[in-house]
């Protein structure tokens, strides 16, 4: 939905139940212009989608967004200081259920911190 448009995967590592993608933000984005004119910050869902679609293509399947324990949104992120963006996802799977815990970080800097449950479609 927001992949190849919003954003654009830079690269992606694996190790055990940890994957990091490296995702450049499209500054120049319709999203961008109206949140907000002349100061752009990335809304906290297309965050929350971007992390979806990001467990979708791990995983190979649809998955839907069932429980969002807990969001914290730390620092807002503007596309124009920081276009290059990491989302490490760490994951464990109980049954059909895929439990996320997504931090969305910089360098040393944390942005976002998610904490959510996904089911397969």
């Amino acid at each position: 939905m927001l992949k190849d448009t919003f954003y654009n995967i830079e690269k992606t590592e694996s190790v055990e139940d940890t994957f990091r993608t490296v995702v450049k933000l499209n500054d120049s984005h319709e999203i961008f212009k109206v949140h907000f004119p002349g100061n752009p910050i990335t809304p906290g869902v297309c965050l929350l989608q971007i992390g979806l679609e990001l467990l979708n293509d791990k995983f190979e399947r649809d998955l839907r967004l069932i429980k969002a324990k807990n969001i914290k949104y730390l620092k807002v992120i503007s596309p124009v200081e920081n276009p290059i963006i990491e989302f490490v996802i760490k994951y464990r799977i109980e049954n059909d259920l895929i439990i996320a815990n997504i931090n969305i970080v910089r360098d040393e800097t944390v942005f976002t911190k998610i904490e959510a449950t996904y089911k397969g479609l």
